[in-house]
């Protein structure tokens, strides 16, 4: 295995890899991350989520710089809130998908430089649809009004992705993956929970490359954490990649190690012993 004690950059996603199920982080975890960032290596949350649904553990952890949000759609300093690097929708795209997702009679949102916007029609399908861990999350991450495109109308804030959840027993995911095929000049991915759509060329990965030239920083000496399909961008990115056990099949079979579950602390183990340790 490659010597990663020279890393200097590690990338995670968020849900399903460093999070537990049920959302919370281990203080074991928080130890971990906390010598990482003492030891002068950037620690970097790299999630589908916006800025402002990061997890409210990481907040105990003193030396995040930056985050990788939106699936690599923004890039944010954390020490002032600057956003130092996006790539959004027009607001006629954003517009036009939007409406498109409206036949699976699920709810969206539109992720942007701000706030996430969701309908109030929209919030009371959010248990009909969501895992019921996610519920809370939703509900506090979204700010909710009576109409998106009248509170876009301003343009105070800039779309950069537009989402619909999945059903939660996975019966709608066939015809959404067919849907998927009619957006070609966009960029989209699933998770188990939602579909996204966002401008083309966001991936995680390529929210990697960038930070790696902001904070000039050789891709070499990067590691990239994750779970899901969304993920492989970011594991083919780095200089190493690993996804946690329980990683989609997909993703175990790019990447270099296999550590445990997310409910096994299996991100902070293999920093622990395969970074830190040596």
């Amino acid at each position: 295995m490659k010597d990663l004690h020279g890393t200097k950059l590690i990338t995670i996603d968020m849900d399903d890899t460093l999070l537990h199920t049920d959302k919370t982080i281990s203080e074991y975890t928080v130890e971990v991350l906390q010598k990482a960032c003492d030891r002068g290596i950037l620690i970097v949350p790299c999630s589908g989520r916006a800025y402002s649904g990061l997890p409210a553990g990481l907040k105990q952890i003193q030396g995040i710089r930056y985050s990788i949000n939106l699936n690599g759609g923004i890039i944010t300093d954390v020490l002032d809130g600057r956003i130092l690097y996006e790539n959004s929708l027009s607001g006629e795209d954003a517009r036009t998908i939007y409406e498109s997702l409206a036949i699976f009679r699920s709810p969206r949102t539109v992720f942007t430089d701000g706030p996430a916007l969701m309908a109030q029609e929209d919030r009371e399908h959010i248990r009909e649809f969501a895992f019921p861990d996610m519920v809370p999350y939703y509900l506090s991450s979204r700010t909710f009004v009576e109409d998106v495109f009248t509170a876009l109308h301003t343009g105070a804030f800039k779309p950069v992705k537009i989402t619909a959840m999945i059903h939660s027993n996975g019966s709608d995911l066939p015809i959404i993956l067919r849907e998927l095929d009619r957006y070609p000049s966009f960029s989209t991915t699933h998770s188990p929970d939602c579909f996204e759509v966002t401008p083309m060329g966001v991936t995680k990965g390529n929210g990697l490359l960038t930070l790696c030239k902001i904070a000039g920083i050789d891709r070499e000496d990067t590691v990239a954490f994750g779970d899901s399909t969304n993920d492989a961008s970011a594991l083919h990115a780095a200089g190493f990649a690993v996804a946690v056990e329980n990683a989609v099949p997909e993703l175990k079979e790019i990447a270099d190690a296999v550590t445990s579950t997310n409910d096994h602390d299996g991100v902070a183990k293999f920093i622990d012993r395969m970074i830190l340790q040596g």
